[in-house]
């Protein structure tokens, strides 16, 4: 692992807030219910929201050779500009022996650039592990925390709880921790679950747990927006007024001169008469002459660069060139 990485990945014990959740020893899914060569056995996610800290742990067993190649690489994706991962189980049993293979100095740790072909860069990063000796049969066993919530937040609570999964899954188990002083609100969607409640001092817990969960194969010819599968949506904000009062932050007005910005305006303005003919002209001016570009790593997603400096500059995102 490269030195550098090391501050945003470390070993660690589970925490002491997580719940311990085993695999189920037996599950009604068979082989021929399953996908990719594997039984999923145990997804386990667990948030607490005062701690900015998310748990997943996850089980499966490897069925048939085409298992192998996919279920071989464990990969843990974070943003290092405000998260650090904790890796904290990674095992392999196998003829009821189990064989830890943690060991941080295996991983490699990638930039991730999926929409690179579309001028966009994220900064995010991938802890990839490639196990060794996995065979047929095998269980894999595997733990992380990831530290760190999203800044532009400010520390409001948010989550999606997905409920349903292509594949079938042993148990499914979300659970949820804020603190009693918080105004949740859940909304379910597509028939979701609805989840155990319990308070625990000045900590409010949400619970589901779900055995033997069916899989939901995805149908063809789907939009990329349709979202098939039960879920609930996690807000602290009430509505829309107290959403817009935290949006209003992140696009602050500003009264501040830019002599390169008022020159162009000046030129537009010199060059066409009609408010009709200045507004094409200025549409033709950004889409011909700032070119797309974007960083939505960090906090840059939310907040729209001056107009002045994407002059400059001649590149900038959606919010930036609008």
């Amino acid at each position: 692992m490269d030195p550098r990485s090391a501050e945003h990945l470390q070993e660690a014990a589970i925490f002491d807030w997580v719940i311990p959740v085993a695999p189920p020893e037996a599950t009604a899914i068979t082989a021929a219910q399953t996908m990719g060569g594997c039984i999923m056995l145990l997804v386990d996610r667990q948030v607490h929201v005062e701690r900015a800290e998310t748990f997943l742990h996850i089980a499966y067993n490897i069925l048939a050779d085409v298992g192998l190649q996919g279920m071989s690489t464990l990969s843990i994706e974070f943003d290092p500009s405000y998260q650090t991962v904790f890796v904290q189980i990674i095992d392999v049993i196998r003829d009821g022996v189990r064989q830890s293979r943690l060991c941080l100095d295996r991983f490699s740790v990638l930039a991730v650039e999926r929409d690179q072909e579309r001028f966009v860069y994220n900064g995010a990063m991938q802890a990839v592990l490639h196990l060794e000796d996995i065979r047929v049969g095998d269980t894999v066993e595997y733990a992380y925390t990831i530290r760190g919530d999203h800044p532009v937040y400010q520390g409001l609570a948010w989550a999606c709880v997905l409920l349903g999964y292509p594949v079938p899954v042993g148990l499914l188990y979300h659970r949820l921790l804020a603190s009693t002083v918080r105004p949740i609100a859940l909304q379910a969607h597509a028939g979701a679950h609805p989840p155990e409640k319990h308070e625990l001092g000045e900590l409010r817990e949400w619970v589901w747990r779900l055995p033997d969960l069916k899989g939901q194969p995805p149908e063809d010819r789907v939009p990329e927006w349709c979202f098939p599968f039960p879920f609930y949506q996690i807000t602290e904000q009430s509505s829309w007024s107290e959403v817009r009062a935290w949006a209003l932050q992140l696009f602050p007005e500003s009264e501040a001169c830019d002599a390169l910005l008022d020159e162009c305006v000046a030129e537009i303005q010199r060059s066409y008469s009609t408010p009709s003919e200045r507004i094409i002209a200025a549409l033709r001016f950004v889409q011909g002459e700032v070119r797309y570009l974007a960083f939505p790593e960090g906090v840059n997603p939310h907040f729209a660069r001056s107009p002045g400096m994407v002059l400059r500059q001649r590149y900038g995102d959606c919010k930036d060139k609008s």
